[in-house]
This record gives structure tokens, C-alpha cells and sequence, in this order.
């Protein structure tokens, strides 16, 4: 981080820029999963800090194990942990390659992706997660 701020500055610090090498070595372990396990992880690096597996499934149209399948790739290569019982990115650094990696096109799709889901779970018309749906607006 001293070095990403004497090469670029505080405004890359404020910006999140993932300093080049920390970025290489999540590159490097994130090329060592399946072409499956990296489609899943870029949504749920979309979807927010917690991995909800059941949201990943619905916005994927994949089932629980499928999903469940693909975390245990990703925790293989030390991308994912799991914590508490759930799956979790090892690091925030890991999550923020994943997300800063995506055209912004595609992070638009997979928000919408994730809205729609959000919106399907929830049970009663009006217990609509409006607030989460929001973060998601993919227009």
C-alpha cells in the first residue's frame, strides 16, 4: 500500500485500486478454478460481501449443489473460506479483483441478475428487500 501510494498516489488509495502484485497473486489462484467456479464468483462479487448460496443459485439458474460444488473449487485454491458455516472470500482484495475485472456491461448484467433473484426470494409482494434490490439496479 506505501508503494501504491507513492507510485499513484492517495486518490488510488481512496479509488481501491489493488495494488499490481497483491492483484497478480489473486489473478494467479483465481486462474486455477474451473470456468464454472469463476462465472459463480464473479456474482457473488457482484452480490456483496456475504456469499448467499441460494441467492447464487436462483440469479444463476444453477442448483445448491452446483453451487456448493463450485465453493469448494474456490476454497481449494484459497479464494473462498468458510466461516461460521458459510462461504466467504478469503479476502476483500479478492472480492474487489473479482468485481473490478468485469466489464462494466457484464457487472451490469449479473447486478440485474442478482436483483431479480433478491426479488424472487422474498416471499410476500410486500416484504419486497427494496433497499437490496436497489443496490442492484442494473439500468
Amino acid at each position: 500500500m506505501a508503494r501504491l501510494l507513492e507510485d499513484e498516489g492517495p486518490d488510488a488509495i481512496a479509488a481501491g485500486v489493488v495494488p499490481g502484485g497483491v492483484r497478480d497473486v489473486i489473478r494467479q489462484r483465481l486462474d486455477r478454478v474451473s470456468s464454472e467456479a469463476r462465472s459463480v464468483l464473479d456474482l457473488a462479487a457482484v452480490a456483496g460481501d456475504e456469499i448467499n448460496v441460494a441467492l447464487l443459485a436462483l440469479a444463476s439458474s444453477r442448483d445448491r449443489a452446483e453451487i456448493l460444488g463450485t465453493m469448494a473449487d474456490a476454497e481449494r485454491v484459497g479464494v473462498l473460506v468458510t466461516r461460521a458455516e458459510r462461504p466467504r472470500f478469503s479476502h476483500a482484495l479478492v472480492r474487489e479483483v473479482l468485481y473490478r475485472e468485469l466489464g462494466a456491461e457484464r457487472r451490469r448484467g449479473l447486478h440485474g441478475q442478482i436483483a431479480r433473484a433478491i426479488e424472487a426470494l422474498a416471499a410476500p409482494a410486500d416484504a419486497t428487500p427494496t433497499a437490496a434490490i436497489a443496490g442492484h439496479d442494473a439500468t
